[in-house]
């Protein structure tokens, strides 16, 4: 429902919006991830089942708004819980393609008739989907084999300057 809800007010919002608040969602996450300090598995466990449930319907609402995956809240969401770095990437890639999937097709079936475009079905711009989508599954085993031979402190500190640079490049 969260992807559904998102798309749509992502319809309703402006491009300039969408991608300020992007830029500001992605910057403050890097600082978090920058800032954060180390947490023992007493502090933070993950909640249980319906509060879990309402925060995976908000990042996915959140990231359909922003034309994100869902995995650059995700991962920060499960760090915050105290979930082993590698861990939270893969479960955040599991349950990205599930927020990308309801989203595409939300963006499929809210953007019917609305664009002109060639090339475009909905809200969705065909060459785009191919050309990434295509690379992703290339490119995917290799993020996954970095991933698994970096240091963890050093994954934690690329993935958050990654986001305070992009964050910046929307913003400004």
């Amino acid at each position: 429902m969260g992807s559904f809800l998102g798309a749509l007010i992502a319809r309703l919002l402006s491009s300039v919006v969408l991608e300020v608040l992007f830029g500001f969602f992605a910057c403050a996450i890097g600082i978090f991830l920058l800032r954060q300090r180390k947490i023992t598995p007493e502090e933070k466990r993950l909640p249980g089942f319906f509060p879990l449930t309402a925060l995976g319907a908000g990042v996915a609402c959140l990231a359909n708004i922003l034309g994100v995956g869902g995995g650059i809240f995700l991962v920060p969401l499960f760090l915050w819980y105290h979930m082993n770095e590698k861990k939270a990437i893969g479960t955040s890639i599991a349950i990205t393609f599930l927020i990308s999937l309801l989203g595409a097709i939300g963006y499929l079936f809210f953007g019917l008739g609305e664009i002109t475009t060639s090339w475009s079905l909905g809200f969705i711009y065909l060459p785009a989907f191919a050309i990434i989508g295509i690379t992703s599954y290339f490119a995917a085993p290799y993020g996954v084999e970095l991933a698994h031979k970096l240091p963890t402190p050093l994954l934690r500190k690329i993935f958050a300057v990654s986001m305070i640079i992009v964050g910046l490049l929307m913003v400004f």
